[in-house]
């Protein structure tokens, strides 16, 4: 079968990583179809070994998702499949913003458009609430429901059923987990620290989008100062250098006078994320609307407590495996770090609970098998239709 994905789309963070994924899956393991590959920078660059060359892959800028610019990237994408001319698509995340002639399957993780929160919402400035409502609407008007898609839980499955108007049985639910480069590193890992530890590193791994709530953490860094005075919490984040989010991250920083407590590791590549995690003590994720975020898989897999917000998305995939405080109280969430840093019987507790339930989640080697059914099923059921 002749297969081409389509990873254009997947320009940051978690989505570039789980378009690598595949693709790495994809040349290793499947030798009876023939690929195609459309990738954006930021898969490409997530590469850090040789790829096959037999492959056709080709880098895609800038994204096809931008209304104006992305104009020729998506004559681009139209153009590759005239000259692949596949029995199916697979865009790992979509929208893919065009209309496919073959069969189409489209990944979808996008909450604000499946299961917005008033919470998140709440967050934003009267301005970024008009660009995020606009940006629904756009994404929802590319949808095909036409389409097969792919999400990672229920709820998104039944959120963007209910806004296509589509039945369930053309959405398939596949569990996001994170890639074997967290499983080999965390058997690796020391858990335990002294007791007596003067600098407690906190890790959040994530981009500055409003949702993610970064702007949380420098308030919870001026309140660890007041509650622990002999210790320092140390927050390691990954923000670009530039940007709305960070000018207004760091502006709260020097206001409540923690710079000197955050550190900033820059973006990360997907081979650099396990360091991130090795160099820490706690893992700390104050999102208010996800999907399902693979990093709470790595950090399980890394070996590392989580500390997150008390919303359904988070215990759905953590469990007993996270220490949850209210979603907007930086005295909780910094009261949270505390019990942690205190209670290495709490802090194993976490950690086998963490082990428990990364079991629960599909390993790199099913997901990629469950995408590939799905992929070739709706391949066959389209050309059964259409025949």
């Amino acid at each position: 079968m002749r297969i081409l994905v389509n990873a254009a789309t997947c320009v940051i963070g978690g989505g570039a990583q789980v378009a690598a994924a595949f693709i790495r899956q994809a040349l290793i393991r499947s030798t009876e179809h023939q690929w195609s590959f459309l990738v954006s920078r930021a898969v490409w660059t997530s590469f850090n070994d040789r790829l096959d060359m037999q492959a056709r892959l080709e880098v895609v800028h800038p994204s096809p998702g931008r209304p104006l610019a992305g104009l020729v990237s998506r004559k681009r994408l139209t153009e590759a499949e005239r000259r692949a001319r596949p029995d199916v698509v697979f865009t790992v995340f979509g929208p893919a913003y065009v209309r496919f002639q073959a069969p189409h399957v489209c990944g979808f993780a996008n909450s604000w458009v499946t299961h917005p929160s008033r919470l998140a919402f709440d967050t934003l400035s009267l301005t970024e609430k008009a660009v995020n409502l606009a940006r629904r609407w756009y994404k929802r008007l590319r949808l095909g429901r036409n389409d097969y898609y792919i999400t990672e839980t229920a709820v998104s499955q039944q959120g963007l059923a209910r806004i296509l108007g589509i039945p369930l049985e053309r959405i398939c639910v596949i569990p996001n987990n994170c890639s074997e480069l967290f499983y080999t590193h965390g058997l690796e890992l020391e858990t335990e620290f002294p007791a007596g530890k003067q600098v407690i590193n906190v890790l959040t791994l994530a981009g500055p989008y409003p949702h993610k709530n970064l702007l949380i953490i420098p308030e919870v860094a001026r309140l660890l100062r007041e509650m622990e005075a002999h210790r320092e919490y140390r927050f390691h984040v990954t923000l670009p250098e530039t940007g709305c989010q960070v000018r207004k991250f760091w502006e709260k920083a020097s206001r409540l006078a923690v710079t000197d407590r955050i550190r900033n590791l820059g973006v990360l590549r997907p081979q650099e994320c396990p360091r991130a995690y090795a160099g820490c003590d706690i893992f700390f994720l104050p999102t208010l609307l996800e999907v399902m975020s693979a990093s709470y898989a790595e950090a399980m897999a890394m070996r590392r407590p989580i500390v997150t917000t008390d919303l359904d998305f988070a215990r759905d995939t953590c469990g007993d495996a996270a220490l949850y405080y209210p979603a907007l109280s930086a005295r909780e969430a910094g009261a949270c770090l505390v019990r942690l840093a205190n209670n290495p019987a709490l802090r194993r507790a976490l950690l086998d609970a963490g082990l428990r339930r990364l079991h629960t989640f599909p390993s790199p080697e099913e997901k990629y098998r469950r995408q590939m059914e799905w992929i070739v099923q709706a391949a066959g059921e389209k050309r059964g239709r259409q025949g």
